[in-house]
């Protein structure tokens, strides 16, 4: 990763972070975050041993990072793909109605684990079409033109079903 200007970065714990936003792993830890926005935020693992899985923001006050918030996504056209209900990518991105998502890998009570759509983004223009778009391949970024920083590159590799 490129440098990233230290007025960006806030340490914080997860569920005093406002998503969208990238928390980069504490000095000696492995685990980087994506926190959604919406009215239900989540926090997705996006590195580390855990990557694709997460839980809702408001458990995650034993968590903490480097907060990078008002994250803007690009995605990869080439990694395209028609969500279905089995072996979908957690972490990847979608884009549905007037949201952008993301797949996260959740457990409820039953114990299996399944990917849970969950607003990354709301308020979008709203497609004409009913189709849903996902990408597997996704990076955050700041700024606009000569000013943009990507803050965070991503693959989905992780599968579960809904």
């Amino acid at each position: 990763m490129d440098y990233v200007p230290a007025h960006l970065l806030r340490p914080a714990r997860l569920d005093e972070v406002t998503g969208p936003a990238i928390v980069l792993p504490e000095p000696g830890r492995e685990d980087a975050f994506l926190v959604t926005g919406g009215e239900q935020p989540y926090v997705c693992f996006i590195g580390g041993r855990h990557t694709g899985d997460g839980f809702l923001k408001e458990k995650a006050a034993r968590w903490s990072g480097l907060a990078i918030e008002g994250v803007a996504f690009e995605v990869d056209a080439d990694s395209a793909f028609r969500p279905a209900v089995i072996d979908q990518p957690l972490g990847a991105v979608i884009r549905a109605g007037t949201e952008l998502q993301v797949y996260v890998g959740t457990t409820e009570g039953h114990g299996f684990k399944e990917a849970t759509p969950v607003t990354l983004l709301g308020d979008l223009s709203a497609s004409t079409s009913p189709i849903e778009v996902g990408f597997k391949k996704w990076r955050a970024v700041v700024g606009e033109g000569t000013n943009r920083l990507i803050v965070f590159e991503f693959e989905a590799t992780k599968t579960a079903n809904i």
